[in-house]
């Protein structure tokens, strides 16, 4: 939990529904964000399947609107909006998947202590890895940062924890 929550500063991205994905877009809403790509071997897929967990607990016993939840691509060479669209939905089709070029990307990803790059193979340039931070950060309703969970990622425990941080939140 962030005692003093940070106001995000502007970007920009794309959604994978091709609208825009900017700050605006957090306001009225809790947002919780991952960081990833789709040619991830293990962390991301897990992560989106915690997540994806940790929304159906969030949303089983509430009438009013959940939180929405975000996976950004740090990998935009590779991970069009159509792969996104592809990638993304198959985890849970309520969830958004976006994505920028590096600068917007780097807007995004700086202010939030998210760190990622590339991490080049020399047989070919298509085929390699980006090392990217794990953590998924809490954006209040107000587009601030409220709190970062740092993995493992336990469904349950996020669930429980976003109650607590949701009921107490005063903006």
């Amino acid at each position: 939990l962030i005692p003093n929550p940070r106001p995000l500063q502007p970007f920009s991205l794309s959604r994978h529904s091709g609208e825009e994905f900017a700050q605006d877009t957090l306001l009225d809403n809790w947002t919780f964000i991952a960081f990833g790509y789709t040619h991830c071997p293990d962390i991301c897929p897990t992560t989106l399947s915690v997540l994806s967990q940790t929304a159906d607990l969030v949303n089983e016993d509430t009438a009013k609107k959940g939180p929405q939840f975000v996976f950004v691509s740090v990998d935009p060479e590779r991970d069009s909006l159509q792969r996104l669209a592809t990638y993304v939905p198959y985890f849970n089709p309520d969830f958004i998947g976006a994505t920028g070029p590096e600068a917007d990307l780097q807007r995004l990803t700086g202010q939030l202590g998210i760190l990622y790059r590339k991490v080049e193979d020399e047989n070919t340039a298509l085929d390699y890895l980006v090392d990217h931070s794990a953590s998924i950060v809490l954006i209040d309703p107000l587009g601030r940062l409220q709190a970062v969970f740092s993995p493992p990622h336990d469904a349950g425990k996020m669930a429980q924890d976003f109650r607590v941080i949701e009921h107490n939140y005063r903006p």
